[in-house]
């Protein structure tokens, strides 16, 4: 344990405060359900949290000065957990440094009741000084006792071009890893790209083993006019084929399309839909599963709306795609909000679906957070919908805005705050990132970069979000 750091992260005792409508957020957190847990001078890229077999929630995040993973374990009423390493924070020394482009998580063992289930698994792109090109990163996060249960380093040049539009280089890999999901036989799917610049970037995917052995990769060839450029969700939905939600271009537009893969081998068996033109130019984001063999994938699209976009969720079930459109996020006093970097969705009770991401305005970055519920339908008679008793219309909106003496922020902004991740906690949904300590303090030439981790725990009207098990 870094005892600076945990030190520093156990100060959390500041009075944090939200902006938020009643039901938004859930007051038993923290009094006004946001908590951020400080770490000054100790800047952190949170990834994820999962909810704990003795009722609490962890909250894994990384830095690379120095190398390490830090592991937070909080209660329900946001105070740290003195029973998890003395003070609720543990970190695990690393040599690996952690990489900028995409990443994900998914929760191992959420809804058991065994604390020694409680696991993390995180995809996310590394180098290392013996090998400067990216690598995959596939690591199980022990929650319980705060340390790897195993990791490994996977160099995927099968995947590559092996050359770097911006520098030259030939040893340099551009590598995004959008998902991580259980596969056939206790596998596991790790989904994303192969990214070297706009005409060099191909759709990938690879099995694992559940004890970390890379299986097989492959990158997803061209076939019938349809290139994948990404791959954003992946699902076995019968024992010999996996229907995969990727990015791809078609006909000249970029869109959704849902592929067909072999589930021995990965390999592309057809798309079985693609997205129309009035899903040109979707943004794909973290999808997961829902009941009935179906996923979620939420997606920003362009559009006339002020923000010149509007948040949709893409719900896929079988060969079918239906795209329910979000609220859009409400303006920030007199500014529009524009969404802020990447958005996730988790399953929520009574057959909805949370909706989440952070929010910027077009001269202030983080400026809060947005969530939307939509009630599923059966996908037959009964259709995807915007649950609009939720909060203001089916969505809403709410910050980390500490008192401006604290934060010296002038009046009307906040410190800056960024999204990482949702997931189903108990009978709520717990939002991560990072927020500021404070705005730009000229005089100290501090600019109030995101560096403290950051938790928020989301209620809706329905007072019953669960998760899956595979967060």
């Amino acid at each position: 344990m870094n005892r600076i750091l945990a030190t520093l992260l156990a100060c959390a005792s500041l009075a944090p405060w939200a902006v938020a409508t009643a039901d938004t957020l859930d007051p038993g957190f923290a009094g006004s359900g946001i908590q951020v847990y400080t770490a000054p001078d100790a800047e952190t890229r949170v990834l994820g949290a999962c909810p704990l077999a003795g009722g609490g929630v962890g909250i894994v995040a990384y830095r690379n000065a120095p190398r390490e993973w830090i592991v937070v374990r909080a209660r329900v009423d946001g105070t740290l957990d003195p029973s998890f390493s003395g003070d609720g924070v543990q970190t695990i020394a690393s040599s690996i440094f952690m990489r900028e482009q995409p990443a994900a998580v998914t929760c191992v063992g959420a809804g058991n009741t065994n604390a020694q289930d409680d696991a993390m698994l995180v995809a996310a792109p590394m180098s290392h000084p013996s090998y400067p090109q990216s690598h995959l990163l596939l690591a199980m996060v022990n929650l319980d006792q705060g340390t790897l249960a195993w990791s490994g380093a996977h160099d995927l040049n099968a995947w590559m071009f092996g050359w770097d539009p911006e520098t030259g280089e030939a040893n340099w890999y551009g590598l995004n890893f959008h998902g991580v999901f259980p596969g056939a036989n206790g596998e596991w799917l790790v989904v994303g790209a192969s990214n070297h610049g706009d005409t060099m970037r191909r759709g990938i995917a690879a099995r694992f083993s559940a004890g970390g052995a890379l299986l097989q990769t492959y990158a997803i060839p061209e076939q019938e006019g349809v290139r994948t450029l990404d791959v954003h969700v992946a699902r076995v939905i019968v024992g010999d084929e996996i229907r995969a939600l990727a990015r791809v271009e078609t006909a000249g537009r970029r869109t959704w399309g849902l592929l067909r893969l072999a589930t021995a081998n990965l390999a592309l068996l057809g798309t079985a839909a693609v997205g129309g033109p009035e899903a040109a130019d979707y943004a794909l984001f973290k999808g997961r599963f829902i009941g009935g063999g179906g996923f979620v994938v939420p997606a920003m699209a362009p559009s006339t709306a002020p923000s010149g976009q509007t948040p949709h969720l893409l719900v896929i079930r079988g060969n079918t795609v239906a795209d329910v459109v979000l609220p859009q996020p409400a303006a920030f006093g007199p500014e529009i909000t524009l969404s802020g970097g990447p958005m996730a969705a988790t399953v929520a009770a009574n057959g909805r679906v949370i909706v989440a991401m952070g929010l910027s305005t077009p001269t202030m970055p983080g400026v809060g957070y947005y969530a939307a519920l939509v009630k599923l339908g059966n996908g037959e008679t009964t259709l995807d919908a915007v649950d609009t008793g939720y909060g203001s219309q089916g969505s809403d909106f709410f910050q980390y805005a500490p008192p401006t003496a604290q934060s010296l922020c002038p009046p009307g902004t906040v410190p800056p705050q960024h999204f990482a991740n949702i997931s189903s906690w108990g009978n709520t949904t717990v939002l991560v990132g990072n927020a500021a300590p404070r705005c730009y303090d000229e005089n100290n030439n501090d600019i109030g970069t995101s560096t403290w981790v950051l938790a928020a725990r989301i209620q809706s009207d329905s007072g019953n979000l669960f998760g899956d098990g595979f967060e």
